[in-house]
């Protein structure tokens, strides 16, 4: 077994930006094309409808005709279920593209994107963790909120303390079960399985060093979020402040139809979300090959083991 290098743990995303640059790109245009592509396509489908009964709304206060209502709210439900299964979808293929950049760095086809039994994996892997660390916070809650509402029956003041002391407990439990299956999707996306046990004895008595490096890693990438946003909310502000705007036209320019006015907003939509997906395809890798990294050392291949996870 190896050892943790938080620092170059923390920082392997860097090394997997500056050797693969073009596959960050394709990266960033997958998650466009599985996210705000189509959450563009559902407001341009159900738009028009939405302002449509939202425009024949009654004025005078009387009910708005529910069937409109329902059926307008179950298109809405059945494209946010197709939005958010392409999310599900571009998380899973970049989280597996950058632990394969990392884990197998020369296996480059298709700039590391596949869809394999490991990519099927990992995303149980990350939906099943996920599922139980909401129930165990939600049963430490609930949990909480009893105790405290029987220590607020004997004092107010001792339930505050005891409240704090609770909310307190709740968040480090929460970081803790999180660090202690951190490694479970590297380890079902490299072993092609399920290692949900596997993961909790790797990770027994390293949950310090996981600290650290989970630390480190999201101090850098909000240092950087902060820098990249604020240049981009700073040129957003010098741009619309530069542009002749005036309550008239803003009011005419919205007057217009629906179809009308949001052909006009779409380069500027596409545009925006693009570089979002860029920034996310970056942040995204910084933020997930630390923990292939740290697999990588805790639990070392041969090159014959390393190949089959191509």
């Amino acid at each position: 077994m190896g050892q943790i290098d938080v620092g170059r743990a923390a920082t392997t995303g860097f090394g997997v930006i500056a050797r693969n640059p073009l596959a960050v790109l394709i990266w960033g245009l997958v998650f466009f094309a599985l996210t705000f592509l189509p959450l563009i396509l559902m407001f341009g489908a159900i738009g028009p409808a939405l302002a449509e009964f939202v425009q024949s709304a009654p004025a005078d206060g009387a009910e708005p005709d529910l069937s409109a209502m329902m059926r307008l709210q179950g298109q809405m439900m059945a494209a946010n279920s197709l939005v958010q299964l392409g999310q599900l979808a571009a998380q899973v293929l970049l989280m597996c593209a950058v632990f394969r950049a990392v884990l197998t760095p020369a296996d480059n086809r298709f700039f590391y994107l596949r869809l394999t039994m490991g990519e099927l994996m990992a995303g149980l892997m990350m939906l099943f963790v996920t599922i139980l660390l909401v129930m165990g916070i939600f049963a430490a809650v609930l949990i909480g909120v009893i105790v405290v509402a029987g220590a607020a029956a004997a004092s107010p003041e001792a339930a505050v303390v005891i409240g704090i002391i609770a909310a307190l407990a709740l968040i480090a439990g929460a970081i803790w079960l999180g660090l202690r299956f951190s490694l479970a999707p590297v380890m079902a996306f490299a072993q092609r399985g399920f290692p949900l046990v596997e993961a909790w004895k790797l990770t027994a008595g390293r949950v310090g060093w996981l600290f650290l490096v989970g630390l480190l890693t999201v101090l850098i990438v909000v240092a950087l979020e902060v820098v990249v946003f604020g240049a981009l909310i700073g040129a957003s502000v010098a741009a619309i402040a530069g542009a002749s705007f005036n309550e008239a036209a803003l009011e005419a320019f919205f007057a217009q139809p629906v179809s009308a006015w949001s052909m006009q907003l779409l380069p500027w939509v596409l545009g925006g979300g693009l570089v979002l997906s860029l920034c996310a395809a970056v942040f995204s890798t910084l933020l997930m090959a630390p923990w292939a990294a740290v697999y990588r050392d805790l639990a070392p291949r041969d090159e014959e083991t390393a190949a089959a996870f191509a």
